[in-house]
C-alpha cells in the first residue's frame, strides 16, 4: 500500500513539474522574463547610440514598461543622426516612427523638402512630385513647394536654353501653384529677354508664349504689349547692326514696321505681298491693320485660304496641304503612299484613314482606306469643297447641291435633297450644311444632339466632332450642340472668331488677333493653345491639334504618332 502511494505521489510532482514547465515556456518566459531581456537589450542599444535597432526591439514589446515611449525616442533621436548626417529618407522614416507632435513633423517636413529638392535637381520630377506629395500643409511650406519648382525651371534655363530646357522648366513651372505664377512668368520673361540679347528669336519666342501659357486671361492683353516691346526693341537693334532679315522677324511679331510708318503704306505693302504670293507677309500685315479699308475683308479671305492648310483626321493621321498644290500625309496610320497630286485647293481627311482632295479642275482624287466605298468619287465634277466623315464622304458642287458617298448608317446620306449650300463638314457619322441664307442642315446619327443645328442663323462655317458641332456666326460668336461631357461645346462666350475647329473630343477656335481659345478633353493638351499667338490656321483631330502660325511654320500639339 505504501509502495502505492509513493508512485502516486510520484506522478502527481511529475505532472506539476511538467506542467510548471510548460507554464513556464508558454506564459513566464514569453510575457515576463523574454520582456525583460528584449528591454534590457534595446535600453543597452539605445545607450551605446544604436537608436534604430532599440526602437525596433522596444516595438516588439510593446506592452512591457515604458516601451512605446522610449521607442518613440529612439526614432526622434535616429531621425536626428541621419539629418544631420544628410540621409533625408532615413530621417523621414524616422520622424514618422517618431510620432506627430509640431517639431517631428516640421523636421519631417524639412526632409520630404529636402528630397524633393534633390530629384528635380536630377530631373526625376515624378519623384519630386511624390515626396512633395508627402509635406504637410504647415505654414510656409507651399511657398517652399513653388521656391523648388520655380528653382529647379531656373537650373534647367541655366544649363544652356533650347526647346529641351524650355519644355523642363515649363512642365516644372506648371507644377506650381497660382500664387505663384507672377514669379513663373517673371523667370520666363527674363529668359526671353535675355535670348532676344543675343538674337535667339526662337528661344526667345518659346520663352515668350510659355510666358503667356501662366498668364490669366484678364493680364494677357497688358503681357502682349510687353512682349511686342521687347521685339520692336530688338528689333531696331538689329537694324542698327545690319542684320536686316533679324530685324525682318522681330518686326513681324511685333506689328511695327518702320519702314512702313502710316496705314496706307502698310496697306499698298500688304497687297503687293499678296499680289506676289506672299500670303502669309499679307495676312500678317493685313490683320494688325484691323478696320483700314478692306483689311477685314483681306484677312478672311486669307484666312479661308491658309485654313485649308492643316486637315487632321484620326489619332495617327493628318494632312497638310501646301499653298503650292501640294499635298502631304503624316501619321502611322496611312495605308497609301505619299499621293503626287497638283493642283490641289482643298482636302479632307476621314476617320478611317483616308484623304480626299479637290483639284482647281473640280475633279475629286481620292487615297486610303476605301471602307463602304468612302473613296469612290472618281465620277464627281464641279466639286468646290469635300468633306469626310468615319467612312462616308461629301462633296459640294458649285451649283450648291451635294453628293454622298460611303456608309449610309443612321440616315447620313440624306443630302440629295439639299440646295443652296455654300459649306459643308462632316460628323463620325453625320453630315452638316451652311445655306446661302446662313441656316444650317444636319442629317445623320443625332445620339447626343449633335445635329440639332436647325435653329442656328447667320453661319458661315461648321465643324463637326464625334459627337459634336460648332457652328461660326457671321458676328464672330460660336454656337454649338451635340455631346458636352467634356465642355466642348462650351463656347459661348467666345468672340471675335474667324475659324473654328471641332477634334473628336475638344474644340479649337482662331480669333482674329491670331490668338487661340480651346475647350474640351485635354488629357493630352491637345487644348493648351492660348500660350500661342501669331496663328494662322488650326484643325483639331483626335487628341490633337494642329496650328499653322503667321510666318508659314506649323506646329503640333497633343498626342499623335
Amino acid at each position: 500500500m505504501l509502495r502505492k502511494k509513493s508512485i502516486i505521489i510520484a506522478i502527481v510532482l511529475a505532472v506539476l513539474a511538467v506542467g510548471a514547465a510548460y507554464a513556464y515556456v508558454e506564459y513566464v518566459y514569453p510575457r515576463v522574463v523574454e520582456p525583460a531581456e528584449t528591454y534590457a537589450q534595446a535600453r543597452n542599444l539605445y545607450n551605446s547610440g544604436n537608436y534604430v535597432q532599440a526602437a525596433l526591439k522596444l516595438e516588439s514589446i510593446p506592452k512591457y514598461s515604458d516601451s512605446v515611449k522610449v521607442s518613440k525616442q529612439a526614432w526622434k533621436l535616429a531621425g536626428d543622426n541621419a539629418y544631420n548626417e544628410g540621409n533625408f529618407d532615413l530621417a523621414s522614416a524616422c520622424y514618422m516612427k517618431a510620432g506627430s507632435n509640431a517639431e517631428d513633423i516640421a523636421r519631417m517636413d524639412d526632409c520630404y523638402l529636402r528630397l524633393a529638392e534633390n530629384a528635380f535637381e536630377n530631373d526625376m520630377i515624378s519623384r519630386g512630385e511624390a515626396y512633395l506629395e508627402c509635406v504637410s500643409n504647415a505654414d510656409g511650406n507651399s511657398d517652399r513647394i513653388d521656391d523648388i519648382r520655380i528653382n529647379a525651371a531656373s537650373a534647367a534655363l541655366a544649363a544652356g536654353v533650347n526647346a529641351s530646357s524650355i519644355s523642363r522648366a515649363v512642365e516644372r513651372l506648371g507644377l506650381c501653384s497660382e500664387k505663384a505664377m507672377p514669379r513663373a512668368i517673371e523667370l520666363l520673361m527674363n529668359k526671353g529677354k535675355a535670348a532676344l540679347a543675343v538674337f535667339d528669336l526662337d528661344s526667345a519666342n518659346s520663352l515668350f508664349n510659355a510666358a503667356r501659357r501662366f498668364t490669366a486671361e484678364d493680364k494677357l492683353a497688358a503681357l502682349d504689349e510687353s512682349i511686342a516691346s521687347e521685339w520692336t526693341q530688338t528689333g531696331i537693334a538689329a537694324l542698327e547692326r545690319g542684320m536686316t532679315s533679324v530685324a525682318e522677324k522681330c518686326f513681324n511679331m511685333s506689328g511695327y514696321v518702320p519702314e512702313l510708318q502710316d496705314a496706307e503704306a502698310q496697306y499698298a505693302r500688304a497687297e503687293q505681298l499678296y499680289a506676289n504670293g506672299e500670303v502669309f507677309a499679307a495676312y500678317s500685315i493685313f490683320r494688325k491693320l484691323g478696320d483700314y479699308k478692306n483689311s477685314r475683308d483681306m484677312t478672311a479671305a486669307i484666312v479661308e485660304l491658309i485654313s485649308r492648310m492643316p486637315n487632321a483626321g484620326s489619332e495617327n493621321a493628318y494632312a497638310m496641304l501646301d499653298l503650292d498644290g501640294t499635298v502631304k500625309l503624316y501619321g502611322d496610320a496611312w495605308v497609301t503612299g505619299e499621293p503626287n497630286w497638283t493642283d490641289i485647293k482643298q482636302i479632307s481627311v476621314g476617320k478611317t484613314p483616308f484623304i480626299l482632295a479637290v483639284g482647281k479642275d473640280g475633279r475629286v482624287h481620292s487615297a486610303g482606306r476605301n471602307t463602304d466605298d468612302c473613296t469612290n468619287v472618281s465620277s464627281w465634277d464641279q466639286i468646290v469643297m469635300v468633306s469626310c466623315g468615319a467612312a462616308h464622304s461629301m462633296g459640294l458642287r458649285a451649283d450648291g447641291t451635294v453628293v454622298f458617298t460611303g456608309s449610309i448608317a443612321d440616315g447620313a446620306n440624306n443630302t440629295a435633297s439639299w440646295r443652296e449650300i455654300v459649306y459643308i463638314a462632316s460628323g463620325m457619322d453625320s453630315c452638316y450644311g451652311v445655306m446661302q441664307n446662313g441656316r444650317a442642315v444636319a442629317s445623320g446619327a443625332n445620339g447626343s444632339g449633335q445635329c440639332d443645328v436647325s435653329s442656328w442663323e447667320n453661319i458661315k462655317q461648321i465643324s463637326a466632332g464625334n459627337r459634336h458641332a460648332v457652328g461660326l456666326r457671321e458676328d464672330g460668336t460660336v454656337a454649338a450642340c451635340g455631346d458636352n461631357t467634356y465642355g466642348q461645346c462650351e463656347v459661348s462666350s467666345w468672340t471675335d472668331v474667324v475659324f473654328v475647329s471641332a477634334g473628336a473630343y475638344h474644340t479649337v477656335a482662331l480669333k482674329a488677333d491670331g490668338t487661340l481659345l480651346a475647350c474640351g478633353k485635354n488629357d493630352d493638351g491637345e487644348c493648351g493653345v492660348s500660350r500661342f499667338g501669331g496663328a494662322a490656321a488650326i484643325s483639331a483631330g483626335t487628341g490633337y491639334t494642329i496650328i499653322v502660325f503667321e510666318d508659314g511654320t506649323n506646329r503640333l500639339i497633343g498626342r499623335t504618332n
